[in-house]
């Protein structure tokens, strides 16, 4: 029913990750963030 608190701390951290990675990435690396998602 509800999510333990480490897996919606882990997803939050991946959403953070990804957004940030985002600003700086050459063309391969946002493929690569695609994937990653």
């Amino acid at each position: 029913m509800f999510t333990p608190v480490s897996t919606r701390a882990a997803s939050a951290y991946k959403t953070v990750a990804a957004e940030t990675g985002v600003q700086g990435a050459d063309p391969h690396q946002l493929v690569n963030l695609l994937f990653d998602a």
